[in-house]
């Protein structure tokens, strides 16, 4: 899907997946705006970490981030995938109870 018709599925998705863990389907303004600010944070840095984009260029791309107080630098380098998707069963198990 591209263009509008990927915004307006990814919107439904999104949608599902708050109702499903018990959240409103549309969070509150400020809470959007949260997440997409961690959102671009985050992308930002798997730019810099992961796609080897130099710090000028996500700059360009990302914006630079509001420095925050917590050092990321342990949670940056990425896990093998079984650990990974262990980490994640185990959450996802976890959270559904």
């Amino acid at each position: 899907v591209v263009g509008q018709g990927y915004r307006e599925a990814e919107a439904r998705i999104l949608a599902a997946i708050r109702v499903r863990f018990g959240l409103p389907a549309e969070p509150p303004p400020e809470l959007a705006r949260l997440v997409k600010r961690a959102d671009r944070a985050a992308a930002r840095l798997e730019a810099v970490r992961l796609a080897g984009f130099s710090l000028g260029e996500a700059d360009e791309v990302f914006d630079r981030p509001e420095p925050i107080a917590l050092d990321p630098t342990p949670f940056l380098d990425p896990w093998p995938a079984e650990q990974a998707a262990t980490a994640f069963r185990a959450r996802l198990l976890d959270l559904l109870g």
